[in-house]
């Protein structure tokens, strides 16, 4: 497990909070266990990479992830 610098975790706080970068942060909707399913498991083990996927397909927003395994998918839009 890689751990995230203090530093460098408060910088990236700092740029999801300012709306000019223009991220959408969501918390874990419903709608996003009801999509796990459809995030096929034999090709993406990793259930927080599962929620992930499921999260953007439930929101019907791409991607941003360069992970092989989810770029690798053809479930949902993958930018990067």
């Amino acid at each position: 497990m890689t751990r995230v610098d203090p530093e460098h975790f408060a910088r990236l706080k700092t740029v999801l909070r300012d709306p000019s970068h223009n991220f959408h942060l969501v918390a874990l909707p419903v709608a996003a266990s009801e999509r796990f399913e459809d995030v096929p498991r034999d090709q993406l083990r990793d259930p927080f990479d599962r929620f992930i996927v499921s999260t953007a397909l439930a929101e019907g927003l791409p991607l941003v992830n360069a992970d092989r395994a989810i770029r690798a998918l053809d479930v949902a839009e993958v930018v990067w």
